[in-house]
């Protein structure tokens, strides 16, 4: 008797294992480290104009570490094409939309609204409810109880990113995303390590028989 294949329970598996090596941590880490460099002293750190080749260079160490070190001690398994959409996905447009919102009604009730120059202070609220949602989307996806965790930190960062002082408009941004990258970076290696410590390769000895008939 043949058994059906459970293509949600086995996405649902293939998700969560490739959230286990925290290297999407670690990737998320030092994009937010280059953005905000690139916001720091209003536009005049790291160059805008690069963020795209250094997102692809990002991409690229990424997809090295995971062909060096995550595949041969997991293994890789890619889903039929109308099989790769998560039902969670959903949620990402939404909290785009509850950001928007949010910020909208903030500029409102405190009155900023009449002064673009203060929109730029609440812009890192707007980010932390999308960032919310991208996170609820991922432990909804992989079952990790972790990213629960980065919702709370990401709300924390936004408050103390608003306490910090700052001096141009885009500061309060690169301050936001500068303790996010510290966090991510550090959790990432930490994961990392951790993950090739509990998943060595698994080696086959084969004894040769050499016994003559």
């Amino acid at each position: 008797m043949t058994r059906p294949i459970d293509l949600t329970e086995i996405r649902r598996r293939t998700f969560r294992d490739t959230a286990m090596d925290g290297l999407v941590e670690l990737m998320l880490g030092i994009w937010f480290f280059y953005i905000s460099g690139a916001l720091y002293k209003n536009g005049k750190g790291f160059s805008f104009v690069l963020l795209p080749f250094a997102f692809y260079l990002i991409y690229l160490g990424l997809k090295y570490l995971k062909n060096r070190y995550v595949y041969p001690r997991l293994g890789y398994m890619k889903l039929p094409a109308g099989n790769q959409t998560n039902p969670n996905m959903k949620l990402l447009p939404y909290s785009l939309i509850a950001g928007l919102v949010v910020l909208v009604g903030i500029l409102f009730i405190t009155g900023d609204y009449r002064y673009p120059m203060r929109w730029y202070f609440w812009i890192p609220v707007f980010i932390s409810i999308f960032l919310s949602g991208v996170f609820i989307y991922q432990a909804l996806g992989s079952g990790l109880i972790r990213y629960y965790f980065y919702v709370i930190v990401n709300i924390l960062s936004v408050i103390l990113s608003m306490l910090l002082p700052f001096e141009g408009k885009l500061e309060v941004i690169s301050n936001y995303l500068l303790i996010l990258s510290g966090f991510f970076i550090i959790a990432g290696i930490f994961i990392f390590i951790l993950f090739i410590w509990k998943n060595p390769i698994q080696t086959v000895e084969i004894e040769a028989n050499n016994e003559k008939k």
